[in-house]
């Protein structure tokens, strides 16, 4: 899905496979309100499938180990996680509390979540987002799509009786639906510079990693490496390419 009017119609776009079409959106509803409008319009028809996974386009990935074999798709590390219990699953997990409206005097969330910069869901999980009935709404603050869309949508996963899941290697094992983890990493953002408990995400553990200016500009390891990888991935297709 493309937010813009600009690129509204736009010839400039690269082709894409028969099995994938773009989608216009005026640029605003931010990522979960996006993706619930295309579902609500039929952008999209959701119900030919068995498993749905959202990404934001400002990810690099997939990384994927030397050793990872060559038949099995990215996409099978994320949905193999999901079953009769596990509902959602993303690339990380935070438990960096939000506040009603970015307001530290109004309501206060903390609840584990799955970032939403890639998720993925089954049926299930999707009619759960659906049902509760803000997670898919469209908002126009920053802070309000993060309480009621990011932090809500694993808080229904969770409120529904199921769990949730990530690829970080801290947390494996750990039972979400267990208040007393709910605190975890500090409450810190595992995204930061060195707040996964003192070192940075690498993208060959979690898969998908954000790569923004303000990483780059910062010299943010996670995003170093992203960047490096990304280019050593690019020399391999252009010398597998022209040989």
């Amino acid at each position: 899905m493309l937010q813009g009017d600009e690129l509204f119609g736009s010839s400039q776009l690269p082709q894409l496979p028969r099995n994938a079409k773009y989608i216009f959106h005026e640029n605003r509803c931010f990522d979960w309100g996006t993706f619930g409008w295309a579902i609500a319009e039929r952008k999209v028809d959701t119900s030919r499938y068995s498993y749905i996974i959202f990404m934001n386009s400002s990810v690099r990935g997939p990384f994927l180990p030397a050793y990872w074999p060559a038949g099995v798709h990215w996409s099978d590390v994320l949905t193999t996680r999901i079953n009769n219990d596990v509902k959602l699953v993303g690339a990380t997990i935070s438990c960096e509390p939000a506040w009603l409206g970015g307001n530290t005097a109004n309501e206060k969330r903390q609840v584990p979540h799955v970032q939403s910069y890639v998720i993925a869901t089954d049926q299930v999980g999707l009619e759960v987002l659906m049902h509760d009935g803000r997670v898919f709404q469209c908002y126009e603050d920053m802070a309000d799509t993060i309480f009621h869309s990011e932090l809500g949508g694993s808080s229904a996963i969770l409120a529904a009786n199921f769990t949730i899941d990530s690829l970080m290697l801290r947390y494996q094992g750990i039972d979400w639906t267990d208040t007393a983890n709910w605190n975890c990493n500090a409450g810190l953002n595992p995204y930061a510079e060195h707040t996964y408990d003192g070192v940075p995400l690498n993208p060959l553990e979690v898969m998908f990693v954000k790569v923004k200016d303000f990483q780059l500009e910062g010299d943010w390891m996670s995003t170093h490496l992203a960047a490096t990888y990304g280019r050593w991935l690019e020399a391999q297709v252009q010398e597998d390419c022209c040989v």
